[in-house]
């Protein structure tokens, strides 16, 4: 009724969306970070599927809604995984694409893009990149900003990385 809906998937931490993606029967999927990166798990890449109205659709996740991916890959306090671009293919599958910490420093982080089967961000598509994995190697403040898929199914990926110790930032467009 007031054209809005909230929704917090962890009490008194970090709850939002970053993207959204369309689904052929009218809900969407969305993807965020949701957590609390004071704490030794830090955050995790959040994975909502909406009814077509925008609130969560209960027939995903038994219930919830929602799935929480914590990767972990940096030591306690730097394991912030967030992600930042989803899009849905013409095959049902679905491609997630952010940035996940991965050292002993706020920094240092790896840009991601996954791939899961359709319908389930739980079982990544093993056919893609490292067993439905890519990432992109570890660096200051790199991550990935969005992704789009092209007509021909080629992946284009736009983000940036900091190199160590430096003060500028370098942009990145890779098509795949």
């Amino acid at each position: 009724g007031q054209g809005k809906i909230k929704r917090q998937f962890v009490p008194n931490a970090i709850n939002h969306y970053n993207a959204l993606a369309i689904r052929p029967d009218g809900k969407f999927y969305a993807v965020g970070e949701a957590g609390n990166p004071q704490s030794i798990g830090g955050t995790g890449m959040v994975f909502a599927r909406l009814a077509s109205a925008g609130d969560i659709d209960p027939a995903y996740q038994n219930g919830d809604g929602f799935s929480l991916l914590n990767m972990d890959n940096g030591v306690q306090f730097h394991r912030d995984d967030v992600a930042t671009s989803v899009e849905l293919l013409s095959d049902g599958k679905i491609l997630v694409a952010g940035l996940m910490d991965m050292g002993t420093e706020a920094g240092q982080r790896s840009a991601f893009l996954f791939k899961f089967q359709p319908l389930d961000v739980t079982t990544f598509d093993t056919s893609f990149a490292d067993f439905g994995r890519f990432y992109g190697g570890m660096g200051y403040g790199r991550g990935v900003n969005t992704l789009l898929v092209q007509s021909d199914d080629k992946i284009i990926v736009v983000g940036s990385r900091k190199v160590p110790e430096a003060t500028d930032s370098v942009m990145h467009v890779i098509r795949r």
